[in-house]
């Protein structure tokens, strides 16, 4: 007569706790990637609804942006005159430097987009950027179209890699300065 498989309780108790807590573990590390993939998915849509919104808002295409030049200059009743802009370049300070785009003639006006570009911007140039805008906003003839900064860097290393305030300017022509500042 054969008898029953013989094991020890003590043994068998061991293994099916060996057994409980393997299963709970795989459990919880499997919950933890479950976490970690819905925070990648929930950040992955979070970038994509960030870079929609900016997108739409650098959907301003060169035609607007003619446009808007135009604007800028037949709305402001106060034209920058080239002692004005002098002043402007003076309260900025060094360490700017400065394109302009073709000019566009209307009359006793022109307007003209100008972009300034910080040399070798530093994280530690945020309040000389600020007083440059400033700066802009308080002169007629001067508005600010766009301010674009790039940064780049890790988390423990954080620089500024560019600055730029992008104007448009409404000039004054006068007879001594026919078509250019």
């Amino acid at each position: 007569m054969i008898r029953g498989v013989a094991f020890s309780r003590p043994l068998a108790a061991a293994a099916a706790v060996g057994w409980v807590s393997t299963a709970g573990a795989e459990w919880l590390r499997l919950e933890d990637l479950s976490q970690r993939a819905r925070g990648e998915r929930a950040r992955e849509d979070l970038a994509s609804n960030v870079s929609r919104q900016i997108a739409a808002k650098e959907d301003f295409d060169n035609k607007k942006m003619n446009s808007e030049l135009r604007s800028a200059g037949e709305s402001n009743p106060r034209l920058l005159s080239v002692d004005e802009w002098s002043a402007f370049m003076r309260e900025i300070g060094a360490g700017w430097s400065l394109t302009f785009d073709p000019m566009d003639a209307h009359g006793d006006y022109s307007v003209q987009r100008a972009t300034l570009r910080l040399r070798s911007p530093d994280v530690g140039d945020w309040p000389h950027i600020v007083a440059a805008v400033k700066a802009a906003e308080k002169r007629p003839g001067l508005r600010v179209l766009a301010i674009k900064l790039k940064a780049g860097g890790d988390q423990q290393r954080r620089s500024m890699e560019e600055a730029e305030i992008v104007l448009s300017i409404g000039w004054m022509r006068t007879p001594a300065v026919p078509t250019k500042p």
